[in-house]
């Protein structure tokens, strides 16, 4: 990706972090997002915001935001495991729903030619993020659909938003024992209750969920999505080591699990895999859940891969 129509101070932004990412690469970019954290911190109160591109694709970020900032590196990719398989999937028409969808860097990608030119609806929570994913709707021509609400059991109910400003991708509705701030309010919506049109609801359904701790209440609310022909990417994070996100899966039976990599998809045929699967404690590690009834399993069979290591 590129940075578009650089100023001078974008510039050299972008020359930095481009230094850190090259030197970071033999390390497997450790210590790259702590650089890119103290890059941003000379930049706490400005409002200047940067657009990297490739192709049809455009994404905008504030130039204080570190998580995003190590976009500027060209040799990083986000989220790579998730790339990988979007991109499988780019010849298959589906309608996205990107649950937590932050500033809308999934939406916009999906919605580009190179990944097939899906539809997608991106939920974003709090109030802040979601003006940033308005923004990133406009700026890639309006092609994905913005809502502003929270993924929950059910539809309707007004609740507390907790989270600290300076770290933008982490918001929740749970208070985390009352260690987060009080963010805002915000209104919720469960996944049965988003509105498809006519031709969208003839398509199978792609659920990215990344709704910081509360995946178990919101497929509560997803009871007809989920036994229908979908497939949820979800993250289990290293340090949970009950694998609550995946553990819903199972107690809840009739769905296939599999852990994603950049080098296919492994399935999960019992939660203690995870012990073995998530060996970092301070990183995500990301899987797909199908109704065992879903076509998605026919689908993914050309990236399904026998034994599954460690997931890298």
């Amino acid at each position: 990706m590129r940075v578009k129509s650089p100023t001078a101070l974008e510039v050299a932004l972008t020359v930095a972090v481009a230094t850190a990412d090259i030197t970071s690469r033999i390390i497997n970019h450790r210590g790259y997002w702590r650089f890119c954290s103290i890059l941003a911190g000379f930049f706490a109160n400005s409002q200047e915001r940067l657009t990297v591109s490739a192709d049809d694709f455009a994404f905008q970020f504030p130039l204080n935001d570190s998580y995003w900032l190590r976009l500027l590196g060209s040799g990083y990719t986000y989220e790579p495991e998730l790339a990988y398989l979007l991109y499988f999937l780019r010849a298959q028409r589906y309608v996205f729903l990107d649950c937590g969808a932050n500033l809308g860097y999934w939406s916009a990608r999906v919605c580009s030619a190179a990944y097939g030119s899906q539809r997608a609806i991106a939920i974003e929570a709090d109030e802040r993020n979601y003006h940033g994913l308005v923004e990133n709707s406009t700026l890639n021509g309006s092609r994905f659909q913005t809502m502003h609400r929270a993924l929950w059991g059910r539809s309707g109910v007004r609740m507390n938003l907790f989270g600290d400003a300076d770290y933008p991708t982490d918001f929740s509705l749970l208070s985390n024992d009352g260690n987060k701030p009080v963010r805002g309010t915000v209104e919720t919506i469960c996944l049965d209750d988003i509105v498809l049109s006519e031709e969208e609801a003839k398509l199978p359904v792609v659920i990215k969920l990344d709704v910081e701790g509360v995946e178990g209440e919101a497929m509560g609310g997803a009871q007809r999505i989920l036994s229908g022909d979908s497939i949820v990417l979800y993250e289990d994070h290293g340090a949970d080591r009950t694998h609550a996100s995946t553990r819903w899966f199972f107690e809840h039976g009739g769905f296939t699990i599999w852990a994603i990599t950049e080098r296919g998809l492994f399935e999960v045929t019992q939660l203690s895999d995870l012990d073995r699967l998530k060996v970092s404690l301070t990183r995500g590690y990301n899987f797909a859940a199908a109704h065992v009834d879903s076509t998605w399993h026919e689908r993914l069979q050309a990236v399904v891969v026998a034994s599954p290591g460690h997931v890298r």
